[in-house]
C-alpha cells in the first residue's frame, strides 16, 4: 500500500508528531515500544491507516482496543477519524498512565480500561473489538466472543491467514506489504451469542 505521511492533513501530522514526542520521552523512562520513530511510521502508523479505511469501509463508529499497549492502533484511528468512539484496553499500569497522560495532554476524548481478560464480572458490550498483536488469535477469539454484542466485529493484525471458528466468521482477509514486513488484517464477525 503506498503511504506516506505527507499525504495527511497539517492536523492530523501535528497530532501523530505531538503523539510520538510524548511516546519517545516516557519510552526513554518506562519501556513501551521497540520501535524507532521510522519503524513506527512505516508499520504502527501504516498498520493504523489501513485499519482506519477497513473501519471506514464497514461503518464502524465505535472499537475497542484490546491490548493495547502504547495506544497502537486505537489512538492512532483516533486521530485519524476523530468521529470513531475509541476505548482502550490494557493490563498493564504504566501503559495506562501513559494512554491517560496522552488523552489529556492531546486533548482526546477515549475510554481508557485497567483490566486482565477474560474477566467474567466485566459485562460490557461492543460492536467491535480491534487488536494488534497482543495475544494469540484462539486467545483472542475466546475474549471477544464475550466481549463482542452479536454482530459484532473482531478485525485484527496477524503475520498469516486466519483459522476456523464457527462463532466468529472470517469476513475477510486483506494482505499488504509494508516497508518492514508484511501484514494481514482479518475481520471476523459474531453470528451467536
Amino acid at each position: 500500500m503506498m503511504f506516506h505521511m505527507k499525504q495527511l492533513p497539517m492536523e492530523t501530522l501535528k497530532m501523530l508528531n505531538s503523539y510520538m514526542e510524548i511516546l519517545f520521552k516516557w519510552n526513554k523512562k518506562v519501556n513501551l515500544t521497540s520501535y524507532t520513530k521510522e519503524e513506527l511510521i512505516d508499520i504502527g502508523i501504516l498498520d493504523a491507516y489501513v485499519l482506519t479505511k477497513v473501519l471506514y469501509k464497514l461503518n464502524i463508529k465505535e472499537i475497542l482496543d484490546v491490548g493495547t499497549g502504547y495506544g497502537m492502533p486505537g489512538i492512532i484511528v483516533k486521530i485519524f477519524q476523530p468521529s470513531i468512539n475509541v476505548s482502550l484496553l490494557d493490563g498493564s499500569e504504566k501503559k495506562i498512565a501513559f494512554l491517560e497522560y496522552v488523552s489529556k495532554i492531546l486533548h482526546i476524548p477515549m475510554n481508557i480500561y485497567f483490566k486482565h481478560l477474560p474477566d467474567k464480572n466485566w459485562d460490557k458490550k461492543f460492536s467491535c473489538i480491534v487488536s494488534k498483536a497482543s495475544m494469540k488469535e484462539e486467545k483472542l477469539i475466546y475474549i471477544a466472543r464475550g466481549l463482542l454484542n452479536k454482530g459484532g466485529y473482531l478485525i485484527y493484525f496477524s503475520s498469516s491467514a486466519p483459522k476456523r471458528d464457527n462463532n466468529l466468521n472470517v469476513l475477510g482477509c486483506i494482505f499488504y506489504k509494508r516497508k518492514i514486513g508484511n501484514s494481514f488484517i482479518i475481520i471476523r464477525k459474531k453470528t451467536e451469542d
